[in-house]
């Protein structure tokens, strides 16, 4: 064989060998992505389940809160002392209605039941001496007694003290005098380690419930990175890049990516929580989706 023809063989084997390289390469980059597309489909699917799952949690404590006012409104025996007690100041009924309130707070986890007079004072009060208590103005009592609805406040900071708290309001009206039974709950003993409870040991999954509050997105509760963030941190409206934002301008439950407040790459499960103003954000970032491939 001439070295005419050896080079030529040898520039063949070159090519056949550069083509294998480039086959298997394509192969491995085809099989890689086709992987990665699967676990983002199926972290995807995990995601909205563990977001509807938590949804659901967090709907039906809320709904768990009114059952007990409703509770309360219905009990005629109550209503019926409390509308005397509300004219008479008897304190035989104080003492009873004292320890009925005692009952419910100790038994359904409450910070304080207060009773409130149409004045704004309160007559009864079932909470720790250490409490902070809100203080209500007589204007804002008379609103909630004429409304004669039950009604729940946002998770907030009374003007007097700096303690995160909501309350649900149960107006109790007489021909005589009114008053109204204010059920105080403190969201870091259930609804906080709920939210942020994990279905699995995770590095990364976080959950936040945010509200939109004027110009910018206000989260609601302690989030895992960043503590003392409940009613403290927020988000622009102007950085529509961030997930967070845009699933609170766009308004509708769906799967959002994009960069985090710790400029992490992550995947967000988005959904509106029932009968509230209030959204529920799932996330996780992607290094802990693809970990397994190495990213």
């Amino acid at each position: 064989m001439t070295g005419k023809n050896l080079k030529k063989n040898r520039n063949r084997l070159v090519i056949i060998y550069l083509f294998t390289i480039i086959a298997i390469i394509s192969a491995g980059l085809l099989i890689y992505f086709a992987l990665k597309d699967n676990l983002k489909k199926a972290k995807t699917n995990e995601l909205q389940s563990i977001g509807q799952l938590k949804e659901s949690q967090i709907y039906d404590w809320l709904s768990e809160r009114f059952s007990d006012a409703k509770n309360i409104q219905n009990n005629p025996f109550l209503i019926r002392a409390l509308k005397k007690y509300c004219s008479s100041k008897d304190p035989i009924l104080r003492a009873e209605i004292s320890n009925y309130f005692d009952n419910i707070r100790y038994s359904n986890n409450y910070a304080g039941i207060y009773l409130i007079d149409s004045l704004g004072e309160r007559s009864i009060t079932s909470a720790p001496t250490s409490l902070e208590i809100p203080i209500y103005s007589s204007e804002f009592v008379k609103n909630r007694i004429n409304d004669s609805e039950i009604r729940m406040n946002d998770i907030h900071r009374a003007h007097n003290t700096k303690r995160t708290h909501l309350d649900i309001f149960i107006p109790v009206a007489s021909s005589d005098k009114s008053c109204l039974i204010v059920l105080d709950v403190d969201p870091f003993a259930y609804l906080y380690p709920m939210i942020n409870k994990a279905p699995y040991e995770t590095e990364t999954m976080e959950f936040a419930v945010a509200k939109r509050s004027g110009d910018k997105v206000l989260f609601l509760n302690e989030l895992r990175h960043k503590k003392g963030s409940a009613l403290h941190s927020s988000l622009p409206l102007t950085k529509k890049n961030n997930p967070t934002v845009k699933g609170v301008l766009r308004g509708v439950n769906g799967i959002i990516e994009g960069v985090d407040y710790r400029n992490k790459n992550v995947i967000i499960d988005f959904r509106s929580i029932r009968e509230t103003d209030w959204f529920l954000i799932t996330k996780q970032d992607n290094d802990e989706i693809f970990a397994d491939l190495h990213l």
